[in-house]
């Protein structure tokens, strides 16, 4: 895994396909800088880490271009 990772889409994806990264690495990285913020109050609800890695998981078995959204994080917002 690399020092830093940029979450922009064709970074990802690139490491994605060059093996780079998995995305669990990913996750990892979200969580850590989650809790490097301290609590913020910035979510309402996030899922547990191992809950989001579990979930990370299964797309090791998954074909990248059938997924367009293959191991992209986002947040979801309720307005």
């Amino acid at each position: 895994m690399t020092d830093f990772i940029s979450l922009d889409i064709e970074s990802l994806l690139t490491a994605y396909r060059t093996a780079q990264l998995q995305p669990t690495d990913v996750i990892e990285e979200i969580y850590r800088r989650i809790a490097a913020r301290g609590n913020d109050a910035v979510w309402i609800h996030l899922l547990p880490q191992a809950e989001a890695i579990a979930q990370a998981q299964v797309l090791a078995d998954s074909n990248l271009d059938d997924l367009p959204l293959y191991g992209i994080p986002f947040a979801v917002k309720d307005n």
